[in-house]
């Protein structure tokens, strides 16, 4: 039962990396032009191909909540087909149910911090994560 349950809460956050990989937009100033003779451009800033700790910072915050969100959709379809193949067989299909059910947990639980942190944000004012991890 704890191996399980420790299961489940590691599931999680897997799910949060492959959603955010796959739907966080790149923070404008993000892009390395190549140079045909000298490789990459020499335009980046300390941050690489990021103008700003904030921009970088951002798109991390992203990333993650694309990536949660998007394991999160994996393992709905997963448990789904589960469910599907169990062909009447209560234990098989009460594991179904429950992947399926762990999965919605763990996307509104993503939803909500990515929502608490805006707020947070806005009410503390400016909105940028940046002057808050620097003291500004």
């Amino acid at each position: 039962m704890l191996k399980n349950k420790l299961k489940k809460l590691l599931d999680l956050p897997l799910l949060a990396i492959v959603y955010a990989q796959q739907t966080a937009p790149l923070p404008e100033g993000a892009k390395i032009t190549l140079n045909s003779t000298k490789g990459p451009s020499d335009t980046t800033t300390k941050f690489g191909p990021f103008s700003s700790l904030d921009s970088l910072v951002n798109f991390v915050i992203n990333l993650v909540f694309g990536v949660g969100l998007a394991i999160a959709l994996l393992f709905v379809i997963i448990g789904g087909t589960k469910y599907v193949m169990s062909k009447g067989d209560e234990g098989k299909a009460t594991e179904a149910r429950n992947t399926i059910t762990n999965a919605i947990i763990g996307a509104v639980v993503i939803i909500v911090f990515k929502i608490l942190l805006n707020l947070a944000l806005n009410i503390l004012g400016g909105g940028k994560i940046t002057d808050y991890l620097t003291g500004n």
